[in-house]
């Protein structure tokens, strides 16, 4: 069954993730006419999502105004990623490799 006709699919937290990966992928501020036909999306919802995303602090606009770039929250899930993976559990075979290899 595709997910736009999941009963429990949100259609609107989707298109809100589409933009925040849209904006993390650029290297640039993203306008939102960029958004608009980048995701084939009409300008209001993209103004309607910005404006929610920037709200909750996922995006922000930069010093110049123009356009959304990651906000602080953003990097408060990247930091979460981080936090949540078990290091040890992740670099102990190539550590163990490494030893046994260098004695």
């Amino acid at each position: 069954m595709p997910a736009e006709t999941d009963k429990t699919f949100v259609s609107a937290l989707a298109k809100g993730i589409r933009v925040l990966n849209v904006v993390a992928d650029s290297t640039a501020p993203v306008r939102i006419t960029q958004l608009s036909k980048g995701l084939h999306l009409s300008i209001g919802a993209v103004q309607r999502v910005t404006s929610t995303l920037t709200k909750l602090g996922y995006l922000r606009r930069p010093t110049t105004g123009q356009g959304y770039i990651l906000g602080p929250k953003a990097w408060g899930l990247c930091l979460s990623i981080v936090n949540q993976i078990e290091l040890k559990a992740v670099f102990h075979p190539y550590l163990k490799d490494l030893s046994d290899k260098v004695g």
